[in-house]
């Protein structure tokens, strides 16, 4: 499934959210364009972390704005690239960000939130070793920094080292324990070292922070399953889908989570549902296959 959305980490920043870099600062309707970006480009993450998504609607407008306004400025300073870096970054045109980034780290190889912006893009390119590094080197400069703590803890969730994933997410979480994301991150390490309870609190936290992320909904519908508490995952996943009834992997969730209180026709219908949103989702496949066997008694 195409799981790939916008970063998480600037919202969690020693900055304020979005906020450019101080030195050589764009001027004040450049960075009113920015902070609108951030406000609706986070309204919509929220909705739907689906990139396609972020850059639709009132966010692809304040997107637009943001461009033009960026286009004004005098683009020698390292603010003014790193600003045009994140609008490339969110319109999918990661190689330009990075191209943007690398200058501006030229210019101030000092600057913190130059190295995590690099690390957010190349977390968004797959590739997960460049961005640790990108953020530990935003975490040296600036060890106050909880995105960059973040962006090590997502790197490493991704990579696999859930170990290591849960100790950076754990430094994230003191500096910044009122970020959402923290915790939802939080609990996806957990439930990958098998600590279903617990992730189930971290989950349970982030909902607590703002229970409209269907993300989490369904994370914490894994969590519930694992503890074998099927009634309650299957009201998780019905509000997941409530919240994003359009996603393949929400679907594929309710399917599973019906299935195991034995309403097989209905697990049908969620997985059937879930293939027609994303046909070559392998997991969805893989899901709807052994079920037609089982039905069919082998």
């Amino acid at each position: 499934m195409r799981r790939g959305g916008v970063g998480d980490t600037r919202r969690a920043g020693g900055e304020k959210a979005g906020r450019a870099p101080n030195k050589g600062t764009p001027s004040p309707d450049t960075l009113a364009a920015f902070d609108k970006a951030t406000r609706e480009i986070e309204k919509a993450v929220l909705k739907n972390p689906d990139i396609g998504a972020v850059r639709s609607g009132a966010a692809g407008k304040a997107i637009d704005e943001l461009d033009k306004a960026l286009d004004a400025e005098d683009g020698g300073s390292a603010a003014v690239k790193i600003a045009k870096a994140r609008a490339r970054s969110i319109r999918g045109d990661h190689m330009e960000a990075l191209d943007l980034i690398d200058t501006a780290l030229r210019l101030e190889p000092g600057l913190a939130v130059a190295h995590a912006e690099k690390g957010e893009v190349l977390l968004a390119l797959g590739r997960y070793r460049g961005a640790y590094a990108a953020y530990k080197s935003a975490a040296r400069i600036d060890p106050g920094m909880a995105a960059a703590h973040l962006g090590m803890g997502q790197a490493l969730l991704k990579a696999g080292r859930h170990k290591r994933a849960l100790a950076a997410l754990g430094r994230a979480a003191r500096m910044d324990p009122g970020n959402v994301v923290v915790h939802h991150r939080r609990g996806e390490a957990l439930l990958h070292l098998g600590r279903p309870e617990r992730a189930l609190a971290a989950f349970d936290r982030a909902i607590s922070l703002n229970p409209n992320i269907w993300s989490v909904h369904s994370a914490r519908g894994k969590a519930l399953q694992d503890l074998d508490r099927s009634d309650e995952a299957l009201a998780a996943c019905d509000e997941a889908a409530r919240l994003n009834p359009g996603n393949a992997n929400v679907q594929l969730g309710r399917g599973t989570a019906l299935l195991l209180l034995g309403r097989t026709r209905e697990a049908v219908a969620a997985l059937d549902r879930a293939a027609e949103l994303d046909p070559e989702d392998k997991e969805v496949a893989k899901a709807r296959s052994s079920l037609m066997r089982a039905m069919r008694g082998g």
